[in-house]
C-alpha cells in the first residue's frame, strides 16, 4: 500500500503479515496530490513500479522482505 506521508508498505496477501516498508517519495502540498499516487506490480511479482509526488516514478526490486531501488525516472523522461 502506497501513503500520503510517501511511504510504501508490503504485507503478505496470505498471513497479512507487514514484511516491510519504505520511504519512496517526498511529500509537499498539496497533501492530497503527495506522496505514492499508485503501485502497479509485473505479472511475476518480482518487480514494482511506483508513481509519487514530483511526477517521479521509481522501479523497485522486490526481494524477500525488502525493497530495492533499480531506478528513478524524472518528470519529462518517459
Amino acid at each position: 500500500m502506497g501513503y500520503t506521508d510517501g511511504t510504501i508498505h508490503l504485507w503478505d496477501s496470505k498471513s497479512y503479515e507487514h514484511k516491510t516498508s519504505v520511504k519512496a517519495h517526498e511529500v509537499s502540498e498539496p497533501l492530497w496530490a503527495s506522496g505514492v499516487q499508485a503501485l502497479a506490480f509485473s505479472p511475476d511479482g518480482q518487480r514494482m513500479i511506483s508513481y509519487g509526488s514530483g511526477y517521479s516514478v521509481r522501479i523497485w526490486d522486490l526481494s524477500p522482505g525488502r525493497l530495492i531501488p533499480v531506478r528513478s525516472i524524472p518528470f519529462g523522461a518517459l
